[in-house]
């Protein structure tokens, strides 16, 4: 019957009699009392601070006069005469908010206000991705920092200009010679030395360069830091350790801005990646016959592409992820929380003591279950047969654990009978049950769908 009311024609006049809310948006507003007030002008600092904030190119003339315009018609508020008019407490004009003494009722309890928030991080409420921090603090490179070990790469180098020579050129014929591309190279082993007890002074070093327009590039820098950061996040059994600091001047020559991806830990904060934002100044200081060939052409427009350098250590990723992935049950014992794609093995096998025949079936069941879960490109340990249906089941469980296991198939004397076997998961420690002739099929659904 409702439905039935709201379908006919007299629904557009119980609307229009019931709402406030004009049919048809208002665009037009008081030109004269906006001229009274005066044409609102904004500088180049107020551009940069918006497009940062919005991440939006305002960088042409249509789009600062939009937000010209945009200003000028909020400004009508400041000419409303609200003498004598007392604050409004609710925007419901038949109902009546009750307000309550303005006294602190929570005791300061982060815990209990941070219990209702999906994801927090570092006692913060998350909300959708944030804005690019407005503060730029000048970077002194001289002055330790036991947090970050930033790099002061340049050009200067004859290799590395080899390289990044050959890698343009190759990208940029991949990319019909359109921006964006990037290229992405990893360092031989080198020598390193940093204030961190942890960080490895033999290590590879990996390096991606992104070539933005001149135009683009200061958007493309501070969502690429964003994209990094959810990346580190992805892999991590702990997403709110990754964080990245402010940005911040670079002070060198090329007065760029670069930050760094942090993973923080209860004995400090580490650095796992330094991103960079270089403009062109990098390729500004080569010959001029070295910077024809960087040179490419954007919105009709010669000129030399703005760079943005990802860079980071690879065996201190490594190192970072096991010390992410390492945590105590309640019982004490030892587990390896590693992400699904990272862990070594996604399967292992258990069965609780039994007899010496019962074992030697059960032993080569699990051999036959793990050729058919190698075959469908899932990674396996084999069952040790000095553990295997001769120890005790938990404790082939916490071994497991602390090697990382994702999942452990646990089969028991009636597997032999019923064909029915556990699937025990690290991550709730709770066992499922399914057919041996289904868990292949199982197996490779669990890891497709995570």
């Amino acid at each position: 019957m409702l439905r039935a009311f709201l379908t006919t024609p007299f629904r557009k006049n119980w609307r229009r009699y019931c709402s406030l809310v004009p049919d048809e948006p208002v665009v037009e507003y008081n030109r004269k009392l906006a001229d009274a007030i005066g044409q609102t002008t904004i500088d180049q600092k107020t551009i940069e601070q918006l497009e940062r904030n919005s991440l939006v190119d305002f960088g042409n003339e249509k789009g600062i006069q939009i937000v010209e315009e945009a200003i000028k018609f909020a400004d009508q508020l400041s000419s409303v005469d609200t003498e004598g008019v007392e604050p409004l407490w609710t925007v419901l004009e038949d109902s009546t908010l009750f307000l309550r003494e303005d006294e602190v009722t929570d005791c300061g309890n982060q815990e209990l206000v941070l219990s209702n928030a999906a994801v927090t991080e570092e006692g913060y409420f998350v909300s959708p991705p944030g804005n690019i921090p407005l503060e730029t603090k000048v970077y002194d490179l001289k002055k330790p920092n036991s947090t970050t070990s930033p790099e002061n790469a340049k050009l200067d180098d004859e290799k590395s200009r080899a390289d990044l020579k050959d890698g343009f050129a190759s990208a940029k014929s991949l990319s019909g010679d359109s921006l964006p591309f990037g290229i992405a190279f990893g360092r031989k082993p080198c020598r390193e030395r940093s204030d961190g007890p942890l960080y490895p002074e033999n290590h590879v070093k990996l390096k991606q360069i992104i070539f933005e327009k001149p135009q683009t590039s200061k958007q493309l820098f501070y969502r690429h830091l964003q994209q990094r950061k959810r990346w580190w996040r992805k892999f991590s059994a702990d997403p709110g350790k990754f964080s990245f600091s402010d940005v911040m001047k670079t002070g060198d020559s090329f007065n760029g801005e670069e930050a760094q991806i942090l993973a923080s830990f209860p004995w400090g904060v580490h650095q796992v990646e330094n991103v960079k934002y270089t403009g062109s100044g990098a390729l500004e200081q080569l010959p001029v016959q070295e910077q024809n060939h960087f040179a490419v052409v954007a919105d009709r427009k010669r000129c030399l592409p703005h760079m943005i350098e990802s860079s980071m250590n690879l065996e201190y990723g490594v190192l970072t992820y096991l010390l992410d992935a390492y945590s105590e049950r309640k019982s004490g014992r030892p587990v390896l929380r590693f992400h699904r794609k990272l862990s070594p093995y996604k399967y292992g096998f258990a069965a609780g003591a039994v007899s010496s025949a019962v074992g030697q079936e059960l032993y080569d069941m699990s051999r036959m279950i793990c050729l058919d879960l190698k075959k469908e490109g899932l990674s396996c340990l084999f069952p040790s047969p000095q553990e295997f249906g001769k120890k005790s089941l938990e404790m082939q469980l916490t071994k497991n654990d602390a090697l990382g296991i994702c999942y452990t198939v646990v089969l028991n004397d009636k597997s032999l009978t019923s064909g029915l076997c556990g699937l025990y998961n690290r991550e709730t420690t709770i066992q499922e049950q399914t057919h041996i002739s289904k868990l292949a099929e199982y197996c490779v659904l669990i890891m497709k769908n995570y």
